[in-house]
């Protein structure tokens, strides 16, 4: 009866300890890529738009994740991208546009966010704009820095 029980309570704690995810820890930033404009491209409007996309490592939430156990949750992806001007200590907010789902069933993944801010540049002049990223666990992405130049002939 002793060895029953024994094997009773043996496996309601395996039972048990299936039920619950493992979270891995996440300690890499997300990265931002710049789409608009386009490298080496003049702006020629006083209004300049700049978008891209960003991801994270482990995107959020993601029921397994490649390569990882059945029962691993990853609770990471992209929380905010943020700009600053040169010059410029804080940093503001881009607009984050949600990723659309892609895979299916317990693969399925957020996917990439897209993200855009606007600014007003001067015929002529030019602005040199650092970008980088936050995921939801806190992690800091490395920093891009693009110039943006406006030719003197734009309306």
């Amino acid at each position: 009866m002793k060895s029953l029980l024994l094997a009773l309570s043996l496996l309601f704690l395996t039972a048990i300890d299936r039920s619950f995810a493992a979270v891995e820890p996440d300690i890499v930033g997300p990265t931002v890529t710049v789409v608009n404009p386009a490298i080496g491209v003049l702006a020629t409007t006083e209004l300049v738009v700049v978008s891209g996309t960003a991801k994270d490592n482990k995107q959020a939430p993601t029921a397994v994740a490649t390569g990882a156990t059945a029962n691993t949750v990853n609770l990471a992806g992209v929380r905010s991208v943020q700009y600053r001007f040169a010059g410029q200590k804080s940093w503001r907010k881009a607009i984050i546009i949600p990723g659309t789902a892609s895979g299916s069933g317990a693969t399925a993944t957020a996917g990439d966010p897209s993200w855009v801010f606007t600014f007003k540049l001067a015929k002529g002049a030019n602005k040199r704009v650092s970008i980088r990223s936050t995921d939801n666990e806190g992690n800091i992405g490395d920093i891009i820095t693009i110039r943006i130049k406006r030719s003197r002939a734009s309306s």
